[in-house]
């Protein structure tokens, strides 16, 4: 069978009718020939919502605003958290030394680790605005809860008490004194009224550093300064916390100020002189060992305060302790309370107290006493040794007198 295959034509042979391209460029048009409506240019302000501060944190609204500065609520977007943005508004204005306070605050804040102080993330200047971006709090301060609820129950204010001064400890540790100590600016969070946070270190300052304040400029809130700071800002240190921190715990449990004056000069003068009214005067119930302890705090003369904050504290539980031998304190061991009992500074609920307050004698309180009693007999005997020498002394001087009158006479 013969396969027949047809013959592939060439390539060559094929004839193609192509017709020629023709390529065609539209003109572009001219840009001075077009007209465009362009609006006025918005500008955010600073520090507003929807605007960013540091490239990291988004203001979402206004929280509160005071005569120098505003907070702000804002979210971290590192972190995605709600923080507090406190801002020194129009700083180029003010003060040269309350931008210096507000830059000492931020460093401050920056430095202290305890829970009882609140957090700083970052703080820097937008515009020549100095700002701080901190923890935000939820809650109310003591002065807020006082005012809606009256005066604490001793058991009640322990906890409060114990956490201010563990971060009033932590902040002394690192050489720092508030100076402005007061119920406003204690923080009570939402939901545990004992964990409390410390607000407001502007009028702090460093020990050993250079101070911001000139001779003769009282600062802080006068009803919780203590006399010292009256006199001289440069006089402060721990011990003028542990005094606001009496009047504090004095204000908590009755309700008012201990010192009874009706404008700033009377204020001034009560504190000057120790003026303050007695606790049991105004609330009888409190025991007369937690009297003992809010006046020694209040003292006028520093050393004869709590040396601490941390004293104060212990002192106060222990006077607690004291009235009500079955309640121990949950913030403080069993040991610190024999122990506190024992020492001598300590002597003063043995003394007062005794007479209002019965309670069991202990070989603890017998300890107590009988080393008052040694330390009153070495003073007697050191006065003793020191009679026969001023009456030498005074015979010499008589010697020498009549010496004296005897030359002049003489001539």
């Amino acid at each position: 069978m013969n396969h027949l295959r047809s013959k592939r034509p060439s390539y060559e042979s094929l004839e193609f009718e192509v017709e020629p391209t023709v390529v065609t460029r539209s003109k572009r048009p001219s840009y001075e020939s077009l007209e465009f409506e362009v609006g006025p240019t918005v500008v955010q302000p600073a520090f507003s919502p929807g605007s960013f501060v540091a490239g990291r944190f988004c203001i979402e609204r206004e929280l509160g605003k005071g005569a120098m500065g505003t907070v702000y609520e804002a979210t971290d977007l590192e972190s995605d958290e709600r923080i507090a943005l406190k801002v020194l508004i129009q700083a180029r204005g003010v003060d040269e030394e309350i931008r210096a306070r507000f830059r000492r605050e931020s460093e401050i804040l920056s430095q202290i680790n305890h829970p009882g102080i609140v957090r700083v993330f970052a703080f820097g200047h937008q515009d020549e605005d100095p700002w701080i971006a901190m923890e935000l709090l939820e809650g109310e301060t003591l002065g807020e809860r006082i005012e809606r609820q009256g005066p604490f129950e001793l058991q009640d204010l322990l906890p409060i008490v114990h956490s201010t001064c563990s971060a009033l400890a932590a902040a002394h540790a690192q050489h720092i004194v508030h100076r402005d100590l007061k119920p406003d600016n204690i923080f009570l969070e939402k939901g545990d009224s004992s964990r409390v946070k410390l607000l407001d270190f502007g009028l702090s300052y460093e020990l050993n550093t250079k101070r911001l304040t000139h001779t003769g400029i009282i600062l802080g809130t006068p009803r919780y300064m203590a006399p010292e700071l009256c006199r001289s800002a440069r006089s402060a240190d721990s011990r003028t916390d542990v005094f606001s921190m009496g009047v504090i715990v004095y204000e908590a449990l009755a309700g008012e100020s201990p010192y009874q004056a009706s404008d700033h000069g009377q204020l001034l003068g009560a504190i000057l002189s120790g003026a303050q009214k007695p606790i049991r005067e105004v609330r009888p119930d409190v025991p007369q060992s937690i009297s003992d302890v809010l006046d020694r705090a209040m003292s006028r003369i520093p050393e004869q305060r709590h040396q601490t904050a941390s004293e104060f504290c212990e002192s106060f539980a222990v006077a607690l302790q004291i009235a009500d031998p079955d309640f121990y304190p949950a913030n403080v061991s069993r040991d610190t309370i024999r122990n506190e009992t024992t020492r001598r500074v300590e002597k003063s609920y043995f003394g007062s107290s005794a007479a209002t307050t019965p309670r069991r004698e202990t070989k603890s309180r017998k300890t107590a006493q009988e080393g008052s009693k040694r330390s009153v007999s070495g003073r007697r005997f050191a006065l003793r040794n020191l009679i026969p020498v001023l009456v030498l002394l005074g015979g010499i001087v008589v010697a020498a007198i009549g010496a004296i009158m005897m030359f002049l006479q003489s001539r």
